[in-house]
């Protein structure tokens, strides 16, 4: 027995091909942690710059209760330590700031009913601010972000 084959025709699905290529090219993100952390440190200073020039409102409703009502009241107190503690924070940064808290501890149902309504009022122009200053803090660590392919420093890779 003889086969002649004329024609030979190959199936290639471009999008798995594309995917395997993809995941076979994937980018390996090298940062050490410390250098992770030392930027977070040094665009701290500019998010205060951001929540300083904005106006801030927050309307916070809840409602909730466990099964148990010394949980409750255990969680009430917490809730009331945590939200108190960040509405100090923005009053003393932001430069308007608006809050309305309702927390009511229902002791004898189970149930959580939350409404939050947080909103930033922000001129463009401070926004272009705060993204300057990211982008400086960022390109002084450039160095430590490793970049594949093209051409860098007037030669090629």
């Amino acid at each position: 027995m003889i086969n002649i084959i004329l024609f030979k025709v190959i199936k290639i699905k471009i999008n798995e091909k594309n995917k395997l290529r993809k995941k076979n090219k994937a980018s390996k993100f090298n940062v050490p942690p410390k250098i992770i952390i030392d930027i977070a440190k040094k665009s701290l200073p500019s998010i205060g710059y951001l929540i300083n020039k904005s106006n801030i409102n927050v309307d916070f409703s809840l409602t909730f209760g466990f099964s148990a009502p010394d949980k409750t009241a255990l969680t009430y107190g917490l809730i009331n330590a945590i939200i108190y503690s960040f509405d100090c924070f923005l009053s003393n940064t932001a430069k308007k700031f608006y809050s309305t808290y309702k927390i009511v501890p229902d002791l004898k149902n189970e149930k959580i009913e939350l409404y939050l309504d947080f909103k930033i009022y922000i001129k463009l122009f401070f926004v272009l601010a705060f993204f300057f200053k990211l982008l400086k803090v960022l390109l002084a660590y450039k160095y430590y972000f490793k970049i594949k392919g093209g051409v860098a420093y007037g030669a090629s890779n």
